[in-house]
C-alpha cells in the first residue's frame, strides 16, 4: 500500500510524462489551498489548510488523468 505522498507522486510522475502542459494548469489547485494556509492563524487551521490543498491537488490529478484515459475511475 502507497502512503498518500508516493500515491501523489506516482500520479504527477505519470502525468508529467504524458501531458507536461497539463502539469502547470493543476498547480493552481494546490497553490490556491496552500496560501490559504499560509494565512490562517492557528496551528489546527494550518495543518486543515494543508490537508485540503494535498487533497485538492490529489483530485486535481486524478480527474486529469481520468479525462485523458490514463486511469480507470477510483484509482
Amino acid at each position: 500500500m502507497l502512503f498518500p505522498s508516493e500515491r501523489i507522486e506516482s500520479k504527477y510522475r505519470l502525468l508529467s510524462q504524458l501531458a507536461p502542459e497539463l502539469d502547470l494548469a493543476l498547480e493552481g489547485s494546490f497553490t490556491d489551498n496552500l496560501a490559504a494556509a499560509i494565512r490562517t492563524s492557528s496551528l489546527n487551521e494550518r495543518q486543515q489548510a494543508l490537508d485540503r490543498a494535498i487533497e485538492a491537488y490529489e483530485k486535481a490529478l486524478d480527474k486529469a488523468l481520468y479525462e485523458n484515459g490514463w486511469m480507470a475511475g477510483d484509482e
